[in-house]
């Protein structure tokens, strides 16, 4: 960061400073974002949408019983592809065809792994692996 200052001449908040603007910008954040999904799902004519997760780690597994970020055994859980175990939630996406981002949730691991969670947040049946097209609006 020091280097960035002297060489670049950019200045760089601290962390929380950065953290202070990024809280106060959430509601406005989270405005915009309402807007452009409608902007989106305006331009995609087709009706089509790609739903894909993707987990989102918290910490390290040693680290599992410090953390108080989230709390509980819903986000803990076992990648069987990477042979290690997860501590964090998913993030649920919902996308048009040319990959423009409509929705998102943030859910527990075991949530979603448990109910389908796909199926309750945007009312369509959904498999787990992998990544499908259904119109879903």
């Amino acid at each position: 960061m020091l280097y960035m200052a002297d060489k670049q001449g950019v200045l760089m908040l601290e962390k929380s400073a950065f953290n202070r603007h990024l809280h106060r910008l959430a509601h406005t954040l989270q405005v915009l974002l309402y807007y452009l999904a409608d902007f989106f799902k305006a331009l995609n004519l087709s009706g089509q949408y790609l739903i894909d997760s993707f987990p989102v780690a918290v910490c390290d597994n040693i680290r599992i019983g410090r953390s108080r970020l989230v709390e509980g055994q819903e986000y803990r859980a076992k990648i069987a592809s990477k042979r290690r175990f997860f501590f964090g939630f998913r993030i649920q996406l919902v996308t048009t065809v040319d990959k423009q981002p409509v929705q998102f949730f943030s859910v527990a691991w075991l949530v979603c792994r448990r109910n389908g969670f796909a199926n309750d947040a945007f009312g369509v049946a959904c498999r787990q692996r992998g990544v499908w097209r259904r119109g879903l609006y």
